[in-house]
């Protein structure tokens, strides 16, 4: 465990870096692993896939906080290829989290795992469950589990989840308000977030 600097953490929105004090915190999808599944993907696409996913989550978010009217005129595009429901979406989503009573106390909170020195935001926790919003293509993907998995250390180290009874659940969607659920297994994917952590901070000298 490193000691304790009295020095503040901050999260900048813009540029989606964790900071303690004058030290940039590295942070689940700002790891290579994570940044090298997209490689393929052209740059203009993926930032078209970028936008639109924090659009969701924005609104997931406001939906989560209870600020979000799901009666409200939302924005769609009715093209094959390229258009999506948001109001479809949200309305999925709805009926989610009434089939499973989410009660989310917190909703993209920016914190910090104080024994490991990393930042994450968690999209929302709800009692001892960690959630997290992805896109259709993710299903199944590894990774996930393992962001979440580091969402949930972070949650633990702040005390606002059981270490002994922590779900992960991704939550997945797509641009006509399809959704699909996913647990994933907490104890084999922290493990694998340490040691992905761990190479990290060897690289980088720390």
């Amino acid at each position: 465990m490193v000691a304790d600097t009295g020095a503040k953490f901050r999260y900048d929105p813009e540029k989606h870096e964790y900071w303690l004090g004058d030290q940039l915190l590295p942070h689940p999808t700002g790891l290579s692993i994570f940044s090298r599944c997209y490689d393929d993907i052209p740059p203009e696409k993926l930032f078209v896939a970028r936008e639109f996913g924090k659009s969701v989550h924005e609104y997931l978010a406001a939906y989560n906080r209870g600020e979000l009217d799901i009666n409200s005129e939302f924005p769609s595009d009715p093209d094959e290829k390229t258009g999506y429901d948001m109001g479809a979406i949200v309305r999925g989503y709805d009926q989610i989290y009434r089939d499973n009573v989410f009660v989310p106390q917190v909703v993209e909170e920016p914190m910090m795992n104080k024994e490991f020195r990393y930042g994450c935001t968690p999209d929302f926790i709800s009692g001892d469950l960690i959630g997290d919003f992805k896109p259709w293509s993710q299903r199944g993907k590894g990774l996930i589990g393992l962001q979440l998995a580091a969402n949930a250390g972070a949650a633990i180290s702040n005390r606002l989840v059981n270490k002994e009874k922590v779900k992960l659940l991704s939550l997945h969607y797509d641009p006509w308000g399809k959704w699909a659920l996913q647990y994933w297994p907490f104890k084999e994917n922290w493990n694998l977030w340490m040691c992905a952590l761990t190479l990290h901070n060897a690289k980088i000298g720390v």
